[in-house]
C-alpha cells in the first residue's frame, strides 16, 4: 500500500513513519525543505517537496497514492481578528482543500484527517463526545473545525472517503512543544498556584497510542465520521503537579488563587496584547479552558477503531518529565 503523509516532519510524523515503514508499507512524504526530511526520517521514503500553500506545487502529490494522512497544520493561540483568520485558513482550510483535490484526482482510497479537540473549543459539559455541540473562538479552533467539515461534507456530497481522527494534545518523550515545562518549572520553584476548587481534569494523548489508532485507522473506521481518541482517564491539574514534583524529587506548596482573579488578569493581558499588537502569553479563552473539567468519551473510537489507549497520564507525565531531564531543560 502507498500511503502519502503530509507534516511528516513533525512530532507525529518522526514516530508515525518508521513505524509505517516498519509494517511493510510505501510512504511518500509531502515536505517543504528536503534535507530537512532527510535528517530526520533518513533516504527510506518518497519525497515530495510541495508548499501547501500554493496550489501549483501540490499538484501531482497523491498520484499512485492509496492513502492519505494529512497532518499539516498551523497551530498557535493568536486572538481572533481578520488577518490572523486569514493565515490560518491558508494551510488548516485551503491547503486542506487543495490536498483533498489531488486526493479525488487520484482516486485514493482512504484520507486520515488529523484534526485536534481544539475544533470543539470550550465544551461545558461532564463527559464530551463526538456529539457535543462545538464553540470554536481562537483562529486555530475555528480553522480546524471548518477543516474538519471539508471532509465530512466531501463524503456527504461525493463519496469521498475521508474520516476525522480529533486527537487532544500529544505529548511524549522527544516532543516539541514542551507540554510540561511551564508547569514543571513552577514546582522547581517550590509553589504551585491552585486556581479555584475544581479538580480541572484534562487528559492528553501519549505518542505511543496516537501511532497506534492511525495505524487502526489505515484499516477500520467508517468513512465520513469523527473519533476523538485520548487517553483512557483524565487526571487533575493538581495530580499533574505532583507527578511533576515527585518526579523532579521536590516538595511543593500549593498556593490558592481566586478563579475570578485569574480570569480579570488573563483578560488584562490579552487586551493589552491587542493594543500593542502582541501574542499574548495566556487568554482570557485559556484561564476559562483550564477552569472547565475536559472528560472524553472515547468509546466510539474503542468500538469503530478498536483503539486502545495503554499509556496512563500518570506515566506519561513521568516520561515526558525524564525527558525535560535528558535534555537539560529542567
Amino acid at each position: 500500500m502507498n500511503i502519502l503523509v503530509t507534516g511528516g516532519t513533525g512530532f507525529v510524523g518522526i514516530n508515525l513513519i518508521p513505524t509505517l515503514l516498519k509494517e511493510g508499507y510505501n510512504v511518500r512524504i509531502f515536505c517543504r525543505n528536503k534535507e530537512k526530511a532527510i535528517k530526520l526520517l533518513g533516504d527510506k521514503c518518497e519525497l515530495f517537496i510541495g508548499d501547501i500553500t500554493d496550489e501549483k506545487s501540490v499538484k501531482g502529490c497523491c498520484d499512485g497514492i492509496d492513502v492519505v494522512i494529512h497532518m499539516i497544520a498551523k497551530v498557535g493561540n493568536e486572538l481572533p481578528d481578520k488577518n490572523t483568520l486569514e493565515n490560518f485558513r491558508k494551510v488548516n482550510v485551503y491547503g486542506l482543500k487543495s490536498i483533498i483535490k489531488e486526493a479525488k484526482l487520484a482516486n485514493i482510497k482512504r484520507f486520515i484527517h488529523i484534526s485536534s479537540i481544539a475544533a470543539m473549543g470550550i465544551v461545558h459539559e461532564s463527559i464530551i463526545s463526538e456529539k457535543s455541540k462545538c464553540n470554536p473562538y481562537l483562529p486555530y479552533q475555528i480553522t480546524k473545525k471548518e477543516g474538519e467539515d471539508i471532509v465530512l461534507n466531501e463524503y456527504k456530497k461525493n463519496g469521498f472517503p475521508g474520516i476525522v481522527i480529533r486527537t487532544t494534545k500529544v505529548y511524549g518523550y522527544g516532543e516539541r512543544e514542551f507540554s510540561y515545562l511551564k508547569l514543571a518549572k513552577l514546582c522547581k520553584n517550590g509553589f504551585f498556584p491552585k486556581v479555584g476548587n475544581c479538580k480541572k481534569l484534562t487528559s492528553n494523548i501519549y505518542i505511543t497510542d496516537l501511532i497506534n489508532v492511525i495505524l487502526q485507522s489505515l484499516r477500520k473506521g467508517k468513512f465520513g465520521e469523527v473519533y476523538i481518541v485520548t487517553s483512557k482517564n483524565s487526571i487533575g491539574f493538581d495530580d499533574s503537579a505532583k507527578v511533576i514534583a515527585k518526579e523532579l524529587n521536590i516538595k511543593i506548596h500549593f498556593i490558592y488563587i481566586s478563579p475570578w482573579i485569574m480570569v480579570l488578569l488573563s483578560s488584562l493581558i490579552e487586551h493589552t496584547c491587542m493594543i500593542i499588537h502582541r501574542k499574548p502569553s495566556v487568554t482570557k479563552k485559556n484561564v476559562e479552558a483550564t477552569l472547565t473539567d475536559r472528560v472524553y468519551d472515547i468509546s466510539k473510537a474503542e468500538k469503530e477503531l478498536d483503539f486502545q489507549p495503554k499509556i496512563s497520564m500518570k506515566y506519561g507525565i513521568k516520561k515526558v518529565i525524564q525527558y525535560y531531564k535528558d535534555i537539560k531543560a529542567i
